[in-house]
């Protein structure tokens, strides 16, 4: 497919990100080493730790490998406690994204499945904010409420993403941000990174009925954060997991089929991702409906990376 860098999770908040365990720290550590295993096995992959290892990747036709979290809560050290020492650690094991929040509540916010308490952050979430700030890791706004999106944008010094998601004005599903919300990502020079999720770009029922969803309904998504506020702040988040979901459920959803803690989603029956985008091998089918509808060469290479690697350079240059 021509990728040449790759946001991968190493952990989060539960089973599924986690290696299939509760012991969602140790889980990640797993991974990490699986990856790195990986890395010494083939010649293909770099784990990359600053932009400027992103930028030797592509020139010596390596995949760069970016360690991102889904949730903090593989980052939570002692209860009680606001200890950031697991934060550091795996910031020194390569961690360069986290995402605050999945479904569920952590130590340091709120995910969409505890909407209705109408929390921000925590103590332990201010804390937490300024220490990746202070580090050099990308805040990923994924799946937050809006009173914990708004607190972060109140602290933060660094530009922002949200990482898979795509506009609530086309598709009101609960994960898709408001124009607001759009524009306050922007504002910090941060980057919204659109889905290939069936249910974010044309609704839920779509991945249930089977029906087709393709490249060219994500491209509406698209061409709306472009008027809204330029092409500067699009990016490409599949939210690909490159596996059969219904064979592979409890990879899928925990702790039981049909649930991810927070959330009660129901057992899909179809494939989540849009069907032409599907797998990595299909992904050149994105910059070919890029030229279709109209974007330049120079604002499709920042859709394509350029917009994400200007936040890499500010936010983990060093």
């Amino acid at each position: 497919g021509g990728l040449k860098a790759l946001a991968i999770t190493v952990g989060g908040n539960d089973t599924c990100t986690c290696n299939l365990t509760d012991h969602v720290a140790i889980g990640a550590l797993n991974l990490i080493d699986m990856i790195h295993q990986e890395v010494e096995k083939s010649n293909t992959f770099r784990i990359c730790e600053t932009a400027q290892d992103l930028e030797d990747c592509y020139k010596n036709e390596k995949i760069g490998l970016i360690f991102t979290s889904e949730g903090g809560r593989m980052l939570e050290a002692l209860p009680d406690e606001d200890d950031m020492s697991l934060v550091r650690t795996f910031y020194r094991l390569g961690l360069r994204q986290v995402g605050v929040v999945s479904p569920a509540r952590t130590r340091a916010a709120d995910g969409p499945g505890d909407v209705l308490a109408h929390a921000g952050l925590t103590t332990y979430g201010i804390k937490l904010i300024k220490e990746l700030n202070r580090l050099g890791i990308v805040i990923d706004t994924a799946h937050m409420t809006d009173p914990g999106f708004y607190d972060i944008l109140d602290i933060t010094n660094k530009p922002i993403i949200d990482s898979h998601t795509c506009c609530k004005s086309i598709v009101d599903c609960g994960r898709n941000l408001s124009d607001e919300r759009i524009k306050a990502i922007a504002s910090t020079g941060g980057v919204i990174g659109l889905t290939t999720l069936k249910s974010f770009i044309k609704g839920s029922e779509y991945h249930e009925s089977g029906s087709f969803v393709g490249v060219d309904d994500l491209m509406k998504h698209v061409a709306h954060v472009a008027d809204l506020v330029g092409v500067e702040h699009i990016a490409l988040g599949t939210d690909n997991d490159e596996y059969p979901l219904v064979r592979n459920i409890h990879r899928a959803w925990s702790p039981y089929p049909g649930s991810l803690e927070g959330l009660e989603m129901g057992v899909p029956t179809g494939n989540m991702i849009i069907d032409d985008l599907h797998s990595y091998d299909t992904y050149y089918l994105f910059p070919d409906a890029l030229v279709r509808y109209g974007f330049s060469d120079d604002e499709i290479k920042k859709i394509l990376g350029g917009n994400m690697m200007r936040v890499y350079r500010q936010v983990f240059s060093k």
